[in-house]
C-alpha cells in the first residue's frame, strides 16, 4: 500500500520529488505499518507552504523543479515514537533533525543540548499524532535502509531484571495525572518495535484497549485519565501474557530503560 507521494506537481504547479533518504524511509513504514493516516504527507500545500515558507516540505530551490527532505507519517496506537526514537539512537547522519509530542531532537547541538537528544520543540504544531524526519541536503543520493525500530538485543539477564523492577516501581509510584499516558506510551511502544509478528502486535493492542476499558470505562485512545496507573499496568500486563510475547516485550523494554 501506497501512503507517500514520492514525486508530482505542487500547488505551484512545480515538478518535484522527494530525495533518496525519504523516498527509503516512505517505503519502509508502508512495510511495517501500512494503514494510512491523515497526516501522512511529503509535499507541502499551499497553506503549508504560506505557514512555513522555509519548510523541507518545500521543494527547494523554491522556483522550477525541486526536491523534498521531508516526510510526516502519522500514528494510530504509538507507532511513530518507536520509529522515532530507533532514528535517532541510530545516530543516522543523513538526518537533520525530527519532531514528535512537543519533542524533538537534532544531529547538531541546540541550546547547549547534545547531537541525538530529545529537548522540547515550540513551534505551533506539535506534532502530536505524527512523526516528522528532516533530511540534509548533502545526503540526497543516499537512499540506504534506516533503523526504524529493529535489530538484536545483548542485554544481560541482570539488566533485564533491573530494568523490568525501575519500570514496574516507576509505573506503581506514579499518581492519577497526565504520566499515566506518557508510561502507557512506552510500553505501547515497546511491543511495536520488539521483535514480534505484526499478528501479535494488533493481538496486544487490542486486548489491552479492551482490558483498560473494561477496568476504568476510560476512552484509552483519547487520552482520558480516569484509569489509574495501577488500572493501567494491569491491563497492560494481562494483554501482553494474552498475546503470548512477555519475553519479546520484556526484553524491548529493558533495552529502552537502560540504554
Amino acid at each position: 500500500m501506497t501512503r507517500f507521494r514520492r514525486s508530482g506537481k505542487n500547488w505551484e504547479g512545480r515538478n518535484w520529488s522527494v530525495v533518496a533518504p525519504i523516498d527509503s524511509l516512505a517505503t519502509q513504514i508502508e512495510t511495517a505499518y501500512a494503514l494510512s493516516h491523515p497526516t501522512d504527507g511529503t509535499v507541502a500545500g499551499r497553506a503549508h507552504d504560506a505557514n512555513s515558507p522555509n519548510s523541507d516540505h518545500r521543494p527547494k530551490p523554491t522556483s522550477g523543479t525541486g526536491v523534498v527532505r521531508a516526510i510526516d507519517f502519522g500514528e494510530h496506537i504509538e507507532e511513530a515514537f518507536g520509529i522515532m526514537d530507533a532514528i535517532r539512537t541510530s545516530h543516522d547522519s543523513r538526518l537533520k533533525y525530527g519532531i514528535h509530542e512537543s519533542q524533538m531532537f537534532s544531529s547538531y547541538p541546540s541550546g547547549g543540548v547534545p547531537p541525538f537528544t530529545w529537548r522540547p520543540y515550540g513551534g505551533s504544531n506539535a506534532h502530536i499524532d505524527h512523526g516528522h524526519i528532516s533530511t540534509l541536503a548533502s545526503a540526497d543520493a543516499q537512499g540506504e535502509p534506516w533503523d526504524i525500530g529493529t535489530g538484536d538485543d545483548d542485554m544481560t539477564s541482570e539488566e533485564l531484571q533491573e530494568g523490568l523492577t525501575e519500570f514496574f516501581n516507576v509505573i506503581q509510584q506514579t499518581k492519577h495525572d497526565g504520566t499515566v499516558r506518557e508510561h502507557s506510551w512506552l510500553i505501547s511502544n515497546s511491543v511495536w518495535a520488539s521483535e514480534v509478528g505484526r499478528d501479535s502486535r494488533r493481538e496486544f493492542m487490542s486486548t489491552v484497549l479492551t482490558q483498560a476499558r473494561n477496568y476504568s470505562k476510560a476512552d484509552f485512545l483519547n487520552g482520558d485519565t480516569d484509569i489509574t496507573p495501577e488500572e493501567l499496568t494491569q491491563a497492560m500486563v494481562d494483554a501482553i501474557e494474552e498475546a503470548d510475547i512477555v519475553q519479546d516485550v520484556a526484553d524491548e523494554l529493558a533495552r529502552r530503560l537502560v540504554e
